[in-house]
Parts: structure tokens; sequence; C-alpha cells
């Protein structure tokens, strides 16, 4: 996704918006500013919307959020050709909003994955996953969440040998201590999500690039109440 362009002052850009007017082709903020935050979503995977706002404000210039909604606009238009969307996720723990970068073929979120963790932590991650969706959530919460204890006890499901690929390595189980360190690993990476010390939820970051996945596993209502609340 490189800059277009030569970069320009955020004042020279709103000048010339007076000019060009809201029909012009002219953008109203610089063209650097949706490459910087793009590259800032596309690291991380997922950031607190407040965060890329503040990003936004800070590019732009401004003490206001009124570029913030074009930005997005733009930089949905930059990756469009990279097969991935920018999706904004409300996460039921906090009810804050998220952007996550969502990749549009179902199989590029395990290659994300298997990108920075072993195929043996992709696959504890994923029956980790499993795992929280299948729990019942307390009564006045959506998701599930489970002790470190419990998610360390999970039982990995692993690829058929009979049906898998035959270049598929040889999995390897996780000990305790390394299943102790992924799942902070994969909390820092907001795959997950820890609502108090010691207990593990499912990440704003699995809301959005699992989405399909993440609702096919928990109950339809709950899956119902995401799609319409917070998706």
């Amino acid at each position: 996704m490189p800059p277009r362009g030569v970069v320009r002052h955020a004042t020279q850009t709103q000048a010339d918006d007076a000019v060009a007017g809201p029909s012009g082709s002219r953008s109203t903020f610089p063209e650097y500013v949706a490459f910087t935050v793009g590259q800032a979503v596309i690291s991380e995977g997922c950031l607190a919307e407040v965060e890329v706002k503040a990003m936004v404000r800070r590019l732009t210039q401004r003490n206001t959020d009124d570029a913030y909604m074009p930005v997005i606009t733009q930089l949905q238009r930059d990756i469009n050709f990279m097969g991935v969307s920018i999706e904004r996720i409300k996460f039921p723990w906090n009810d804050e909003w998220y952007v996550c970068l969502v990749d549009k073929e179902k199989d590029e979120a395990s290659k994300q994955m298997g990108s920075k963790y072993s195929p043996d932590q992709v696959q504890y991650l994923r029956s980790v996953i499993e795992a929280l969706c299948e729990a019942d959530p307390e009564e006045d919460r959506l998701l599930a969440n489970l002790s470190q204890i419990a998610l360390k006890n999970v039982d990995v499901h692993r690829p058929d040998a009979a049906t898998g690929s035959q270049a598929a390595p040889k999995s390897r189980k996780l000990s305790q201590t390394e299943k102790e360190n992924v799942l902070k690993a994969f909390a820092q990476d907001g795959w997950l999500y820890q609502p108090q010390l010691g207990y593990y939820t499912l990440g704003p970051r699995a809301l959005g690039e699992l989405k399909d996945w993440v609702l096919s596993l928990v109950h339809s209502d709950i899956a119902a109440k995401l799609q319409s609340d917070y998706m």
C-alpha cells in the first residue's frame, strides 16, 4: 500500500479543499494520513478505535474527529487490492469499538497466525477459542471467560493424519509453561482478552478476523446478538 503523490501539510490541504468544494477530487486530509493509519492497523491487526481517532487527529493536526471516517474510507479503498478490509467491532466486555483488519478469504487469518506462531501454537489457539465459544457465559455477559488453569488443560484438536497434508509438520504437545506463555502472547496480540488476572475470553481480533467461525461455534442466540449489536 505505497503512498501516492507528495506529502502536503494539513493546513495546505484544507485550504485546497475550500477551493475544490465538497465535490472536488482532492482529499480533505494529506494523502500520507491513510497510509500511516493503514500501516498501524496492518501491523497490529486490531486497534482500539480511540487510538486510531487520536492518531488521525494528530496526523491531520485537528481537534475534532471530522476527518476520521474519510480516512477510514480512503484506507478501505487503498487496501482493497490486498484482499483485506477494515471492520469496526464493538467489544462486548468493555463496549469499546475496535478497528480490525479482516481478510476476505476465510483461510487467510490462519495463514497470518501461522506467520508468527508455530503450527502447534495455532492449533492450541483454535482449541482455546472453541472451548471459550462452547462454555456458558455468565448471566450478564455474551462471551464466556475461563481460567488459565482450565485453558491449559483443554484438549487440543489436531488434524487427522489420514486427511492432512503429507507436508504438514509433526505435531508436538505444548508444555504447561509454553501454554501459559502463549496465552499471554495471544492476549497481547488481541486474539484473547484478559477481563481479570488469570482469566481469558475471546479478544476483539478473534471477533473480527475469525468472525464467521466464532459465530458458528457460539449459541445461536449469542450469535444473533453479536451480529446485531456488535459487528
